[in-house]
């Protein structure tokens, strides 16, 4: 992951800025729609918008195409814990990046639990029902959830251009009834995100289900 990031280094800080510059044009986008309808600035506030949306893809795709190779070579390499995290854990450490504290937490935390999915697909095969495991997932959170909403985590059909599209994964209606079990246990979902949603000009599925997930889930936030 070092080599990672020092290989890609320019492109990663031109991500950072693309995205920092992203975020603010869409706020002041979003704020400033009265006045631009009162003085007719429709047309100029919109291309600006769609210009720092699209440069902020170009960058992601640049970067992302520059750490492929090195990315693909650490998963290979470092498969288990004790190959690549506690190593890692204990460069970290060592430099002062993080406390031992934290290096301790993130290898043997039991707040870290792992539903993978080849455990939830046999968890099927064995004829556990989908409700079955959402419950025993949700028993492990606590009483106030942030969500965290990975495309990825979709099966293909629902997201073919997301950045590491793979075989297997959720239907949109199972992750969806999984963050309604966590309302309907009773916790409180206190803020959430969406991620790797890549929508393809003249493809909207894409789009389309990203959209979905995020309404689903300022709805959910909302009630629970």
């Amino acid at each position: 992951m070092v080599l990672t990031f020092r290989i890609s280094g320019k492109n990663f800080d031109q991500y950072v800025r693309s995205n920092t510059a992203m975020n603010s044009t869409i706020v002041e986008y979003i704020e400033g729609i009265e006045v631009i309808k009162a003085f007719g600035r429709a047309g100029a506030s919109y291309d600006k918008y769609a210009t720092a949306i699209t440069d902020y893809r170009t960058f992601v795709v640049k970067w992302l195409s520059s750490t492929w190779v090195t990315f693909k070579l650490a998963f290979a390499l470092f498969p288990s814990t004790l190959l690549g995290t506690l190593p890692m854990c204990l460069w970290l450490g060592t430099g002062g990046a993080i406390t031992a504290a934290e290096a301790a937490l993130a290898v043997a935390s039991e707040r870290v639990a792992l539903f993978d999915d080849r455990e939830l697909s046999l968890g099927r095969f064995e004829g556990r029902t989908w409700a079955e495991q959402c419950r025993r997932i949700v028993e492990r959170l606590p009483r106030e959830v942030y969500v965290s909403f990975d495309i990825d985590a979709l099966s293909v059909e629902c997201c073919p251009h997301t950045g590491t599209p793979v075989p297997g994964g959720l239907s949109f209606g199972e992750a969806i009834y999984l963050v309604e079990c966590v309302v309907r246990s009773g916790r409180r979902i206190i803020g959430f995100d969406v991620v790797e949603a890549v929508p393809r000009q003249g493809e909207p599925l894409d789009a389309s289900v990203a959209a979905r997930v995020l309404y689903k889930l300022c709805l959910l936030t909302l009630i629970s």
